[in-house]
Order: C-alpha cells, then sequence, then structure tokens
C-alpha cells in the first residue's frame, strides 16, 4: 500500500511529472526484474529492485518541470537542479521500512562505472548492482520512448548505444544480461549481445547517449 500511494503522488493518472507516460516506470521495473532473475538475485533483492525500479524518478518532483521537459541544454543551474532527485527521492523513501532495500537503487542509479555519474560520484562495484541493472533499463527504455531533446531509437539502436557506453556510463555484464533477456523474451535483439558500436552514419550517433540521459 505504502508503495501504491507513493506511485500515485510521482505519477499522475496518465503522464509523470516530465511528460512520461506512467507505463515507463512499469517498464523499467519489468525490465529489471528480468535481468535480476538473469543475474540470479533471490526473492528479497528482486522485491528491493523492482522497488527502486518503479520509484528510480521519485525526485523529480522536486524538479520544475520546465528543466525536465526542457529540448535544448540545461544551464549549469538546471543540471544542478536535476542532479539532486536521486537524493531527493532516497530520502523520501529512506523512512518508510518496507522499502528501505530501494533506497540504494534510487539515490545511485544515475552513478557509472567510471565514476562521473551522480549524486555521490561511485564508480564499478562501489556502485549497486540492482542501481546499474536500473541505470540500463531506465536508458533502454528512455531511447525507445524520445524525449523532447532526443528522438526515438529502435531496439537495435538502443542496445548499441548501450554496447557503446558499456565499461563507462554502464556495467557490461548488466548490458549483456539485457540483451540476452530481451533476445529470450522478444527474439529480436539476441544476436545483439556483444554487438559492435553504432557506426557515426547512424541516427542516433549524432544524439549522444549522455545528453539523452541527462535527465
Amino acid at each position: 500500500m505504502v508503495l501504491v500511494f507513493l506511485l500515485e503522488k510521482s505519477v499522475p493518472p496518465a503522464t509523470t511529472k516530465d511528460g512520461y507516460p506512467a507505463e515507463h516506470a512499469l517498464e523499467v521495473a519489468r525490465l529489471s526484474r528480468m535481468i535480476g532473475l538473469h543475474l540470479g538475485f533471490d526473492k528479497e533483492g528482486l522485491e528491493s529492485l523492482v522497488h527502486g525500479a518503479l520509484l528510480h524518478d521519485l525526485g523529480k518532483i522536486g524538479v520544475a518541470d520546465e528543466i525536465l521537459g526542457k529540448p535544448g541544454t540545461l544551464t549549469e543551474e538546471e543540471w544542478a537542479a536535476v542532479k539532486r532527485h536521486p537524493r531527493i527521492g532516497a530520502r523520501m523513501i529512506e523512512p518508510i521500512k518496507p522499502l528501505f532495500g530501494a533506497v540504494p537503487v534510487v539515490r545511485h542509479h544515475h552513478e557509472r562505472p567510471d565514476g562521473t555519474g551522480y549524486p555521490d560520484g561511485l564508480e564499478g562495484e562501489q556502485i549497486p548492482l540492482a542501481a546499474r541493472i536500473v541505470a540500463a533499463a531506465d536508458a533502454y527504455d528512455v531511447m525507445l520512448r524520445g524525449r523532447p531533446y532526443r528522438p526515438k531509437s529502435s531496439p537495435a539502436e538502443a542496445l548499441q548505444e548501450l554496447w557503446r557506453e558499456a565499461g563507462r556510463q554502464f556495467d557490461v555484464r548488466v548490458v549483456e544480461a539485457l540483451g540476452r533477456v530481451l533476445g529470450e523474451a522478444k527474439g529480436h535483439v539476441s544476436h545483439q549481445v556483444g554487438a559492435p558500436p553504432i557506426t557515426s552514419g547512424s541516427n542516433t550517433a549524432l544524439h549522444p547517449l549522455p545528453i539523452l540521459l541527462a535527465r
């Protein structure tokens, strides 16, 4: 019931605060659970993973709408506001005992293996595996849906983008697991496990991934 209440507060009936359909959070949770199962998460770990995936952007209720939906480049001040949302979300759920396991997922889903993520600049194995999973699942679904500052990508392009940033922005093992579970579930990307980087002539290469995932 607590989780449902938080989702109702952070996700209005049709859309999330930044204009995304509410299905985004559900799809990130579904993909995250599939990856977690593939990587051997136990029941308790899966529950925390799914809760964290559902609430990963809860903290965006503390970020202005015009920033979240801005089609152009963010100013330094606007970017600083965006970077606060993981901390805000984590603080909101930390006092709620049933969601305690989701706190590190919400706080660290924008960290990067190369240490250049936020809010704490964690790197590699310092980042909780569940947070690394949500980062990849979130990015994949974002690319499929598009943003005001980024056109939609095909499933193949999205997975290739993840592979291009594997080891820097995303965990290699998680990206491989996502490719495998997508292949098993839909049969359309199984050949992309270990896929080569997308070429410079592709549409996605014109819109670098760090811009895509800035918010």
